[in-house]
Formats: structure tokens, sequence, C-alpha cells
């Protein structure tokens, strides 16, 4: 079916890559999440953005659906809280724990807004740095969990 070019039809929704690799990242294995991401990349040699539905028998949008999505945001999700490894509480904390690549080199995430306070997380080569309204909390090797309380005390 050519025309219905949905989840349902001759297309594909790619917004499922992402959430595998953000579901890799979430379950320890980073490495694999992070080949997802790289290789979904290539995505950008035929579409202008992510988009929702693309034809599967050739390189094409199909304009008679959603334009603009779920699937895009999934590759964020994939970013804030795979990579960059943001993983907000229920009972207001922000746990920050990112999956460092050497593919990366030095990341920066910044302006991520939780509770009130703007968060940019720095990854280097070793550590990461997180900062809270622009001042430094703290730094951390990777695999050390930071945490960081509604009060802003890191532990």
């Amino acid at each position: 079916d050519l025309i219905d070019a949905d989840w349902g039809g001759g297309g594909q929704y790619p917004g499922m890559p992402l959430q595998i690799a953000l579901s890799l990242y979430r379950t320890g294995h980073a490495e694999l999440g992070w080949d997802i991401l790289k290789r979904f990349m290539d995505y950008i040699d035929y579409f202008p953005y992510i988009p929702q539905n693309p034809r599967t028998d050739r390189a094409e949008q199909d304009m008679s659906s959603m334009p603009l999505e779920t699937s895009s945001g999934a590759g964020i999700e994939a970013i804030l809280f795979g990579i960059f490894g943001l993983n907000p509480q229920v009972d207001g904390t922000l746990e920050i724990s990112p999956a460092y690549h050497h593919e990366y080199g030095n990341a920066v995430m910044r302006d991520y807004h939780f509770r009130g306070h703007s968060f940019d997380v720095e990854m280097l080569y070793s550590s990461f740095k997180v900062f809270r309204d622009g001042k430094v909390l703290g730094e951390s090797p990777y695999g050390r969990k930071m945490t960081i309380a509604k009060s802003g005390e890191v532990f």
C-alpha cells in the first residue's frame, strides 16, 4: 500500500531506532546505544529533518499525514537522557550519569530546565561537570552518578 505510508502501510516509523537507543543507554548498554545513534545520523543524507514516516521503497516523505512529530522527540530523548544521562526523579532530585564515548570529544548540553533551575552538563575525556544556574556544582568520573537534591546539595 504505497498511499498509506504511516505506521500501518508502506512507510516506517523512524523514531523506533531512537527509542531503542535510549533503552540501551538506560539498561547500561551505552556502546550499542551510540552505535544505533551514529548509524541513524545517515538520515540527514536523505531528509532535511527526521520525518514521521518516510517511505521505505524510496527516500521520500509522505506528506499526507503527520509532518512533525514524535520521532524527532525520540532523538532528543536519546541524547538528553541517554548520552547526557539526565534522570529526573519524582522526589525532586536530578540524577546525572552521562555515558561517554571517545567519538563525542568534549560535549556540552546547556540549559536543561528542571524545578526552576537551568542545568548544563559538560562531558570531558575522563569526567563530567554539572552546572546549576551557571555555577559549577561538581565534577565526577564516568560511572559515578551525581545526584542533585531540590536544595542544590550534591551527593
